[in-house]
């Protein structure tokens, strides 16, 4: 099966190119990024560099639809936000198993306004008090909250107290609304979910660890609970998803909130990616995914669900905690280095960017990282939000294509 992964840069993307060339698969990598990990990644068959579908949408569109008819693509794996271009017009790859849902429902969840009515009588889970905001004035500045904008990535204008800033500076309008949401105290946890045309096909419950700026986690370790299991089967019933999904909870005085979603990959994917499978489909000359799994790992399901073992896989207990790299190290401080917790975290994990048999050279990390630098530099921006901005979704439906 000839298969095209979008966001080269992630390191989800060098997962999904590795579980698939494992099986026999080729990979084609694509992304706007000049020096992106996956380019360097042994044995994939070719490296695409595209325009950003953000400055450029139509542009994106147009390479993308040439690159799947001239390589006879089979599958299209999106990793970041470029799924929501893609989605604008994945209709037009009819022979694409593209593994991308509809764009007006992943736009409603990714929007941390509408993601709350969509989701709203899921069971298994609670949803915190949530106002949408379209000027500074409609703050509550009494409410013990946070405020974000509906569209805002790895925690970077989260505002966690609102009384040490000047609200009336905030740049909240109609057309860069923000929330203002109840404030939860307590464990984080995340899921990944991932769906063959509503259909569960892998999922697992993590905790995420050693974060940068106190929300893009670094280190992942998988655990099992039952009411975001209940939470994800219930989202499979009320949704035909097809692709990968991630929520971020906190569980707060005992209960499990819902704080956002992400309708795309994210790190999950390092914890179920072994156990994950994908060949061509016979019939419809179209990539399929589904999972295996060791009965072992699965002797509370009721007889009548064992049939369903070839295509399904929850919250494997025997997966290993993974980190990014040596980044956990130093994600909270360089304090970090000198506390034992860390040191045996690290020893009792697999580095998820680590594999013999189809490895990344150990300067691709340095030039990639150097690319994103000097792109933050030149942009005035931080790290993160230059790791975005060429290919992120800010709300703009219908201003490009």
């Amino acid at each position: 099966m000839r298969v095209l992964i979008t966001g080269a840069r992630a390191p989800v993307a060098i997962e999904w190119a590795r579980l698939l060339m494992r099986q026999g698969h080729q990979v084609t990598m694509s992304d706007c990024c000049r020096l992106p990990l996956g380019r360097f990644l042994t044995g994939i068959d070719r490296y695409v560099r595209t325009t950003s579908p953000r400055q450029d949408p139509q542009q994106y569109q147009n390479e993308i639809v040439k690159l799947v008819e001239e390589h006879q693509i089979q599958m299209l794996i999106p990793t970041c936000e470029e799924i929501f271009y893609l989605a604008q017009f994945s209709h037009l790859l009819k022979q694409t198993n593209c593994l991308i849902s509809e764009l007006e429902l992943l736009l409603s969840l990714h929007d941390k306004s509408a993601v709350f009515e969509l989701l709203s009588g899921l069971a298994g889970v609670k949803f915190p008090m949530t106002k949408k905001l379209t000027t500074s004035t409609q703050i509550d500045p009494e409410w013990e909250s946070i405020l974000k904008p509906t569209f805002c990535r790895f925690g970077e204008q989260v505002i966690r107290d609102i009384k040490q800033v000047d609200l009336q500076q905030l740049d909240i309008s109609h057309s860069t609304p923000w929330v203002q949401q109840q404030k939860l105290i307590g464990q984080a946890l995340c899921n990944y979910a991932l769906f063959d045309q509503g259909k569960l096909i892998a999922h697992q419950v993590y905790r995420p660890d050693y974060c940068v700026n106190g929300s893009a986690a670094t280190y992942f370790q998988p655990i099992e609970h039952e009411a975001i299991n209940t939470f994800i089967n219930a989202f499979a019933k009320q949704f035909q998803f097809h692709g990968q999904v991630s929520f971020d909870f906190i569980e707060h005085q005992g209960e499990c909130y819902v704080i956002e979603c992400n309708p795309r990959a994210t790190s999950g994917l390092h914890l179920v990616a072994e156990h994950l499978q994908c060949w061509s489909s016979f019939k419809a000359n179209v990539g399929q995914v589904h999972a295996a799994i060791d009965q072992a790992n699965v002797s509370e399901l009721r007889t009548s669900e064992r049939r369903q073992l070839a295509t399904n896989t929850e919250n494997n207990k025997s997966s290993q905690a993974q980190y990014i790299g040596f980044s956990m190290l130093i994600a909270g401080g360089l304090n970090m280095l000198f506390k034992r917790q860390t040191w045996r975290d690290f020893s009792a994990a697999k580095n998820a960017l680590g594999d013999k048999n189809y490895p990344l050279p150990s300067w691709a990390l340095l030039l990639s990282s150097a690319e994103l630098l000097t792109t933050a530099l030149y942009r005035n921006q931080s790290l993160a939000a230059a790791s975005t901005s060429d290919i992120e979704w800010n709300g703009q439906h219908g201003s490009g294509m």
